[in-house]
Formats: C-alpha cells, sequence, structure tokens
C-alpha cells in the first residue's frame, strides 16, 4: 500500500498534470478558431480538398427535377442557388 505522504506527492503531481493537459486543450483550440475566423476556413479543408475548385454535377430527368423545384421549401430559382428538397435539414 501506498504511504500518506507518498500519496498526496502523487495526488498533486497528477492535478498539476491534468491542469497543464487542459490549458494546453483550451489554447490549441483558441487558436485554431482564430485561424478559421481569419481565413474564413478550417486548416484541414485545403489538406483535404486542395486548392482546385470542387463541382458537382447533378444530371436528372426533367420530369423528376420539376418535381423536385414544385416540391422544394422557401427556394426562389436563382443561379448558383442550391435547392431545399423536403426533409432535407440544412
Amino acid at each position: 500500500m501506498i504511504e500518506s505522504k507518498k500519496i498526496n506527492i502523487l495526488i498533486a503531481i497528477s492535478l498539476v498534470f491534468a491542469l497543464v493537459v487542459s490549458i494546453l486543450f483550451v489554447v490549441v483550440a483558441n487558436t485554431q478558431e482564430a485561424n478559421i475566423i481569419n481565413t474564413g476556413k478550417a486548416e484541414y479543408t485545403s489538406k483535404i480538398f486542395g486548392s482546385d475548385i470542387i463541382s458537382v454535377e447533378i444530371i436528372a430527368d426533367e420530369d423528376q427535377w420539376q418535381e423536385m423545384l414544385d416540391n422544394a421549401i422557401n427556394v426562389s430559382v436563382k443561379p448558383n442557388t442550391p435547392l431545399k428538397p423536403p426533409g432535407v435539414m440544412k
């Protein structure tokens, strides 16, 4: 069994270590948040997607496209405006 003098020192060291790790997490999170605010995008996006422009081409039958337009919620059809079909939360 650990003697009482040694356990108090062990607990104190553990608390100091936990405090230092917690402070480091906060500093790193604030640094990343500041980077996102300054650049407008997260650092990982350029690593994953690169600097190329990504586009998605949607190919749909005319009738299906018109049905989606007819059933869209709160959408005014303008160029480069995403559509929101029913059931989509974003």
